[in-house]
């Protein structure tokens, strides 16, 4: 097993790619950018849905978030759903597997449901 991935430019180096490379996203709705403050941001439409992945520049002390753009009102920000524990687990979003994870756990088409439930074991 691949060894975790902290720093920022290799998170977002990462994510950019799993993301093209598992077809989550189609070409052209993929945005990834870098903000004023030095925050990264990746954006993407998936399964019907704009999912978006902020990135602080203080990464990994403060954890990247993950959000669904909603039609109406402020982003929906998500955590690792996983419902194989008795409680709710919170982990901090401070690699890219547990980002992603974060994504799959959240996301109801099948190939991300079967790739959560497959790594949700292993952890």
């Amino acid at each position: 097993m691949p060894p975790v991935t902290t720093t920022f430019a290799d998170v977002v180096k990462e994510l950019a790619n799993e993301i093209k490379m598992t077809d989550m996203a189609t070409p052209l709705s993929f945005s990834d950018r870098t903000q004023n403050d030095g925050r990264h941001k990746i954006e993407f439409q998936h399964y019907y849905k704009t999912w978006s992945i902020k990135i602080p520049a203080e990464f990994p002390e403060k954890p990247a978030e993950v959000y669904i753009e909603r039609l109406y009102g402020a982003p929906e920000k998500k955590t690792i759903n996983d419902s194989s524990k008795s409680k709710h687990e919170q982990k901090s979003l401070v690699s890219s597997d547990l980002i992603m994870l974060a994504i799959r756990s959240n996301c109801s088409c099948s190939p991300c449901q079967n790739n959560s439930s497959c790594k949700q074991l292993h952890n």
